[in-house]
């Protein structure tokens, strides 16, 4: 009878371990982000005019991909990790911050940038 060999399987990718995103490198994927915005204290949904950016850096802290939404519906941001943007992360260690641009408050254009995170961090890694 022959002996069974067990494959042990990668892990997850990407996924969310202890405050850290991992993936493998030239994975393809989308993660849907969910905004938790408050003003005042109080929760409230971007407004169709309202801009949020994810600007992404490598070690070195040089920006290496930026992503912007508008017409956010549902307060979700899809950050799409499409083949392109995936040769931008190659195995290493980057973070990411995230700013929300009020565009209006009212009928009053106001612009009032915000960071809303900071220095988020990513594991990007070698399948071998």
């Amino acid at each position: 009878m022959g002996e069974s060999i067990v494959i042990q399987g990668a892990p997850k990718s990407p996924r969310y371990e202890n405050g850290i995103w991992y993936w493998f490198a030239n994975n393809t994927f989308i993660i849907n982000w969910k905004l938790n915005l408050k003003r005042n204290g109080e929760p409230f949904t971007a407004d169709a005019e309202d801009i949020v950016t994810f600007k992404f850096y490598n070690e070195d802290k040089r920006n290496i991909y930026t992503a912007s939404f508008e017409n956010i519906s549902n307060n979700v941001c899809p950050l799409v990790f499409s083949e392109e943007v995936s040769k931008k992360f190659p195995a290493g260690n980057y973070t990411f911050c995230i700013e929300y641009n009020d565009v209006k408050v009212g009928d009053k254009t106001v612009n009032n940038i915000t960071t809303i995170g900071a220095d988020y961090k990513i594991v990007v890694e070698e399948c071998h």
